[in-house]
């Protein structure tokens, strides 16, 4: 793990126009807060004054050919926007180091500002941590840990949603699924036991409902796989479904017919009839297809 610096950074205390700070990644970060909370923000600061400074550093930047200072922003871009917003607020006060940062300590520094924040969702978390280990190479969760100067068992649930099927990254974005809850729904090996998980959670299974219910899933898991030459489903209306081949198992049972689902589909939009259709999957699948 790379050191992490232990002696501050030399640093100046100033005034800044408040159109001075250039925010990082705006567009993600803007998408990130409502306008509704940047408005209430820049008001209460109009109200009582900036309490907390901004952060900025100072990056060499290339525009025509010519190299120029500017001061970018490492923590507080909120406060930056919200500014903008607000005619009554000119200059922002701030604290700028002055050396340029790499982007390792950029990431680190905004990480260390933002991550003891008790409204930083579990999600936004995981993603500060993916943004840390993505520019330092080998760093694992225990590195971003030490780094932050934080529980290490924490990290390592936050992280544990690289493991999780997408739908349960989208629900850990988009919903209220805590790191808490994506953990014991990461220690599922497939794809079908995490979607059955997250349907638990959505159901109003609680966190140690849900670690019980992975125990048994992986216990269940370690059993001896059973697997027949043929599954035959029987449906309403007398019809059955059969998959046939080697060994066919509950898993393999699953992606047969999710893909004879799509076949289905996509003959019915060519114009073929249960009929046509028969030759034309064999050929395909002779193919490969």
């Amino acid at each position: 793990m790379p050191a992490v610096p232990t002696k501050p950074p030399s640093v100046r205390h100033e005034v800044v126009e408040k159109h001075v700070p250039v925010i990082k990644d705006q567009a993600r970060i803007m998408t990130s807060v409502s306008q509704e909370y940047l408005q209430s923000l820049g008001e209460s600061m109009v109200a009582v004054g900036q309490l907390q400074e901004i952060g900025l550093y100072l990056q060499h930047v290339v525009e025509n050919g010519k190299t120029i200072d500017q001061l970018t922003v490492c923590f507080g871009n909120c406060r930056v926007a919200a500014a903008l917003l607000m005619p009554q607020m000119t200059h922002l006060r701030a604290v700028i180091f002055d050396q340029p940062l790499t982007e390792s300590e950029f990431l680190l520094m905004r990480a260390i500002e933002n991550f003891h924040r008790l409204d930083l969702t579990d999600f936004e978390k995981y993603r500060t941590c993916k943004e840390l280990i993505s520019v330092n190479p080998g760093w694992q969760g225990q590195d971003v840990a030490a780094a932050l100067k934080y529980n290490p068992s924490m990290i390592t649930r936050v992280v544990s949603l690289d493991r999780c099927c997408g739908a349960v990254k989208k629900a850990a974005e988009t919903e209220s699924l805590s790191a808490s809850q994506w953990y014991p729904i990461s220690k599922l090996s497939s794809e079908a036991a995490q979607l059955e998980m997250l349907a638990k959670w959505r159901a109003g299974a609680t966190r140690d409902e849900m670690e019980s219910a992975g125990r048994k899933a992986r216990a269940k898991g370690n059993a001896p796989t059973v697997k027949m030459p043929s599954i035959k489903i029987a449906l309403a209306d007398d019809i059955s479904v059969i998959v046939k081949g080697q060994g066919i198992d509950i898993e393999r049972a699953i992606h047969a017919t999710t893909e004879a689902l799509k076949a289905l589909k996509k003959a019915k939009a060519e114009g073929l009839d249960a009929r046509t259709a028969v030759p034309y999957w064999k050929d395909r699948a002779k193919a490969g297809a």
